[in-house]
Parts: C-alpha cells; sequence; structure tokens
C-alpha cells in the first residue's frame, strides 16, 4: 500500500469508530438480543476462563 491508501484506510476506520460510538447507533444495536448481557455466565464457561488463565500465566512464565 501507499501513502494515500493508509490515510484513507485511516479515515475509514475513524469514521467506522465515530459511527458505532454514536448514541443513536449503541441505542440500536444495544435493543438487539446479540447484545444484551446475562446476568450470569453460561455453565461452564468459568472453567473455561480458568484454564485460559492458566495457559496465559504458563506462556508467559516461559
Amino acid at each position: 500500500m501507499n501513502g494515500a491508501d493508509d490515510r484513507k484506510n485511516g479515515r475509514l476506520a475513524e469514521e467506522i469508530r465515530k459511527q458505532l460510538a454514536a448514541p443513536s447507533t449503541r441505542r440500536y444495536y444495544q435493543s438487539l438480543p446479540a447484545f444484551q448481557t446475562e446476568e450470569r455466565l453460561p455453565d461452564g464457561f468459568d472453567d473455561l476462563l480458568a484454564q485460559l488463565d492458566a495457559a496465559m500465566r504458563d506462556r508467559h512464565a516461559d
């Protein structure tokens, strides 16, 4: 890529971030079921997170 393409991509990314953060967009996607928060984690998810934490600790310990 050349410099002009990099600048264009940077402006596009900035515009997308701006639109996603707009109050009207936030209200819309927060009303969708996929963006609803759950009261608690699904069964077994705590165990998966613990395994991930252990794997990350082991990786950084090396």
